[in-house]
């Protein structure tokens, strides 16, 4: 009988701690899920915001040659006058 006391509690004891070892990996597993969907919301930041560094260089590149071309134009008016 003594034995079978023993081993209820320890089945007992196993039990509760399972029971908090399951609740605590749900919580982590929630808030791993969490942060996954932070981590996919920033990502689609960045890429917005790279493709809108991408565009603004080409834009700026584009006025740089417009900027080379009307210096010419303005060298050549100078040596025309």
């Amino acid at each position: 009988m003594e034995l079978y006391d023993r081993t209820t509690a320890d089945l007992d004891d196993v039990t509760s701690k399972m029971h908090l070892t399951n609740k605590i990996r749900h919580e982590t597993e929630v808030k791993l899920g969490e942060e996954i969907e932070k981590v996919k919301s920033l990502q689609e930041v960045v890429k917005m915001k790279e493709e809108i560094c991408v565009k603004r260089l080409g834009e700026i590149e584009e006025l740089d040659k417009k900027v080379i071309e009307l210096e010419r134009l303005i060298e050549t008016a100078d040596i025309k006058r």
